[in-house]
């Protein structure tokens, strides 16, 4: 038995015991910091998301292009019975009803290095399945969407929000590309965004594979078009389809060491940016 492991405050036996996946089976969860825990940049403060991209918690990036403005901020309402601790609630402060090229999204991208065995741009693509909890005042059809690092090949996930503040559970399965180009380096391997609003030049037809940028499906909810609005996400577990189950935070290994090995990957990529030793990075990332 590890004696390092150290549970959330009542996860249950068998959550508790599934030790970290991580470390007993490599990185399954492409998204990091899924479970909106960490927030180093803000601490829990309220930022608006205007203009270009702003740092939300940490790894995820709100983006507001028209006239519309949202806050994004960490929050302790999660999913009942799950074990999740917090999630991010993202807030209209000023309404848009978007037109052209205005877009609203919270993204998240994933490193090639971390994409690289799925194989997206080849005969053999491996098919990929993405699912959260996600609660929001306004009910309707919405959008999570893929696009490389060129933003030239794009999927547009369809899933929707039934009850009005309520959470709900989504998982969506995309097939993989297998055309197209998709870095494996350090570069961009993989962009994901939740849309919340966008103009006609981001919309097209969903559940399909194009070669265009766009990131918001035929009847996309302009959620960003009422004021006060609010949408929570959390939970959000991407990973190659085999079979998907439901996560709550113990099947997602949410210990120390899963905080752990977040921080230790935000302070690897600090280190390649900077050039600095890894023990300063770390303490950085810290």
């Amino acid at each position: 038995q590890d004696t390092e492991l150290t549970t959330l405050a009542g996860m249950s036996a068998n959550r508790a015991t599934f030790l970290a996946s991580e470390q007993a089976f490599g990185l399954r969860n492409r998204i990091i910091n899924g479970d909106m825990r960490i927030d180093q940049r803000n601490a829990g403060a309220s930022v608006d998301s205007s203009g270009g991209g702003t740092f939300s918690v940490d790894r995820f990036t709100s983006f507001a292009s028209g006239g519309g403005v949202y806050t994004t901020q960490r929050s302790t309402d999660v999913p009942t019975g799950q074990g999740f601790v917090n999630s991010i609630v993202s807030t209209v402060t000023t309404t848009d009803s978007p037109t052209g090229s205005d877009y609203y999204l919270l993204t998240q991208t994933i490193e090639g290095f971390n994409i690289a065995d799925l194989g997206w741009g080849t005969a053999n693509a491996r098919s990929v399945t993405i699912s959260f909890w996600v609660k929001a005042s306004i009910t309707g059809t919405y959008t999570v969407a893929f696009r490389n690092s060129a933003l030239n090949r794009s999927y547009r996930a369809t899933y929707t929000i039934n009850a009005a503040n309520t959470w709900e559970y989504k998982t969506v399965t995309v097939a993989g590309d297998t055309t197209g180009t998709w870095l494996t380096d350090n570069g961009a391997g993989i962009r994901v965004g939740f849309t919340l609003g966008a103009g006609s030049d981001f919309i097209d037809t969903g559940n399909v594979w194009s070669a265009l940028e766009d990131f918001a499906a035929t009847g996309q909810t302009q959620w960003i078009s009422t004021n006060g609005a609010t949408f929570y996400i959390t939970g959000s577990n991407w990973k190659q389809a085999l079979s998907p189950r439901r996560l709550s935070a113990g099947r997602m290994g949410l210990n120390w060491r899963c905080v752990r090995g977040t921080l230790q990957r935000r302070s690897r990529k600090l280190q390649r940016l900077l050039k600095i030793p890894t023990k300063a990075a770390h303490l950085i990332a810290r």
